[in-house]
């Protein structure tokens, strides 16, 4: 997990909580708590501003009011903090600048991105050949060669392993992988030569409702772990009908992933 990505999220989370502040802070009532020591215990006022002046009135009495009058305390500096928070980490996000190879690549020209390419392209192949963790969940249901030898569970996915070995790019298929302590199996996975990688998940039974719900929490999984759809993410479907175009799929390589080898 990148820095770049932990100052993102802790920016998401900042001004989700001067949101929620405003919010509250709309919501409580005027004033604020006072205190004055007394011999047995402390007494509760509410000092609040009238047309007359302020004004002070007994709580003690009553909790509830306390506890508004203390919560709206702590969200004011919520509220405070996390604005001074944004501007800081706006900042930051501006200047900071990653010192991974793979940053420095995507800045380089195309000269230096292609040596590069070059030199790594056995180590790519080498490690979709190695061995790594699968699926194991119904392998009876591996039914499908390619022509990389691999057997897959769907046509479609025979079209997208197939179209990815024309173009002699490097893939993982349902690999093993750990997010937020849990084990995914993306249908591909794909190592970048200039470093980093992309998921290719095809959907292939949207017609099921039990599939959809799977797959809308494998997609809040990935959206909390910095995965983008159309960036470090592709989404493919089949149709209606259960069928998925070859020269659809041949379009996504082409556009999404094979200017990365070229």
């Amino acid at each position: 997990m990148s820095f770049s990505f932990l100052i993102e999220n802790e920016l998401k989370q900042q001004k989700q909580q001067l949101y929620q502040s405003k919010q509250f802070l709309n919501r409580a009532p005027d004033g604020f708590l006072k205190m004055r020591e007394r011999k047995v215990d402390a007494v509760f006022y509410r000092k609040y501003r009238t047309e007359n002046g302020y004004l002070e009135e007994n709580i003690s009495k009553n909790p509830q009011i306390v506890r508004c009058l203390l919560d709206k305390r702590i969200q004011q500096e919520v509220n405070r903090r996390a604005e001074k928070n944004i501007i800081l980490l706006e900042d930051l996000q501006e200047s900071y600048q990653s010192t991974e190879q793979k940053d420095i690549l995507h800045g380089l020209s195309p000269a230096y991105q292609r040596a590069f390419c070059r030199f790594t392209a056995k180590k790519l192949q080498d490690w979709a050949s190695a061995d790594y963790p699968k699926c194991e969940y119904e392998p009876q249901h591996l039914v499908h060669e390619t022509l990389s030898g691999i057997f897959v569970r769907s046509k479609s996915e025979v079209i997208i392993a197939n179209t990815l070995f024309y173009y002699h790019i490097p893939f993982r298929y349902e690999e093993r992988l750990s997010f937020t302590g849990q084990y995914f199996y993306p249908d591909f996975r794909i190592k970048l030569p200039l470093g980093g990688y992309k998921i290719w998940e095809h959907l292939g039974l949207l017609s099921e409702m039990t599939y959809c719900e799977n797959t809308a929490n494998k997609l809040y999984t990935y959206q909390m772990n910095g995965f983008v759809i159309g960036k470090d993410l592709i989404l493919t479907q089949d149709d209606n009908k259960g069928s998925c175009n070859s020269a659809w799929i041949d379009e996504v390589v082409r556009t999404q992933l094979l200017p990365h080898f070229l």
